[in-house]
């Protein structure tokens, strides 16, 4: 009976563990959620536009970054054309608050938009 207390404090130390750890996965789950979304929004922007000059799908990467509120420049922002498909390509640093730690990961979006939309 008198580990009652012990026991009482190893499961207070366990749930918080298990808590913290579930913070943890969720951030990065978060941030590839977040990545997934903004490809997604890029390639609909993008799609079937035949005409899209490079500094018109930068001005939209852009665009689309500050409403998801990122932190992108433009020479992070890689641009290619072929008679099939737009790619778009970007980098952007993301650093988040673990607690006992600072998170930094550098996420790579690729997004490739048909220029055929009937496909």
């Amino acid at each position: 009976m008198k580990n009652k207390g012990g026991s009482a404090f190893f499961n207070l130390i366990l749930l918080l563990l298990l808590a913290y750890g579930g913070f943890v996965i969720y951030t990065y789950a978060k941030i590839d959620i977040d990545a997934k979304i903004v490809k997604k929004a890029i390639v609909e922007a993008t799609k079937g536009k035949y005409d899209l000059t490079e500094v018109q799908a930068v001005n939209i990467v852009l665009d689309i970054a500050d409403r998801f509120g990122l932190d992108l420049d433009e020479e992070n922002i890689y641009f290619s054309k072929d008679k099939d498909n737009i790619y778009i390509e970007i980098t952007y640093p993301v650093e988040r608050n673990m607690i006992f730690w600072t998170l930094k990961k550098n996420v790579k979006i690729e997004a490739v938009s048909p220029l055929n939309i009937l496909l």
